[in-house]
């Protein structure tokens, strides 16, 4: 609400300390987000809806999201200003405007838990913004199946071609490290090789044995 009494008030001299407050926040989430980049929690929560455990939703994609509605809130602010005089150009800014809302719609989508990591009795899904990933346990390499890395994950594939994409994904090989890197890796070596375990997915003393390193 600030931004747009802002936007429509440009010679009141509000417009200059509402800007200055929205790019303070903006600076302060961008790197809140990333220093939570660094961090991953040790731990799956078990879903609701399917027998799966699932990668919590971390504070990153929240603040990172955060930064861009209010960037976006600035620019459709005063696109909106713009055409409501019909400025030269207005068409453009109208465009605009609408790109920041479908951009922000789908980054708050996508911060809500639905696009998290899922790990199923039948194999790892990675959902991503506009499509989705799956690996069939198969497909990954027994001996060595996945990598940890710093905010990622690569994946070693003994049967790259049962791997399915739908939409438009990016990475063919990593994963995100949404949980704690080394964690993710160890309990996806451990279903790839151990298969008769897959069965317990969605219980509770599954999770707690898996993430507590049992078994061997």
């Amino acid at each position: 609400m600030l931004l747009g009494v802002a936007a429509k008030a440009r010679e009141a001299r509000i417009w200059a300390p509402a800007g200055g407050i929205a790019i303070g926040l903006i600076v302060v989430a961008i790197a809140l987000s990333a220093l939570a980049a660094r961090y991953g929690p040790a731990t799956f929560v078990v879903s609701k809806r399917e027998r799966a455990f699932v990668a919590p939703p971390g504070p990153q994609a929240v603040l990172l999201t955060a930064s861009f509605t209010l960037l976006g809130g600035l620019t459709v602010a005063d696109a909106v200003s713009d055409i409501g005089d019909h400025e030269l150009w207005w068409q453009v800014d109208a465009a605009l405007a609408i790109m920041w809302v479908l951009l922000v719609g789908l980054l708050w989508r996508a911060a809500g838990g639905e696009r998290d990591l899922r790990l199923r009795p039948d194999g790892v899904l990675n959902p991503q913004l506009l499509g989705s990933q799956f690996i069939p346990w198969e497909a990954f390499a027994p001996a060595f199946p996945i990598s940890p890395g710093n905010r990622t994950l690569t994946a070693n594939y003994q049967r790259p071609d049962l791997v399915r994409r739908r939409g438009i994904t990016v990475g063919r090989n990593t994963l995100p490290a949404t949980v704690d890197a080394a964690l993710l890796s160890r309990v996806v070596h451990e279903y790839v090789n151990h298969p008769e375990r897959r069965t317990a997915f969605g219980t509770e003393e599954e999770l707690l044995r898996v993430t507590a390193g049992a078994g061997g």
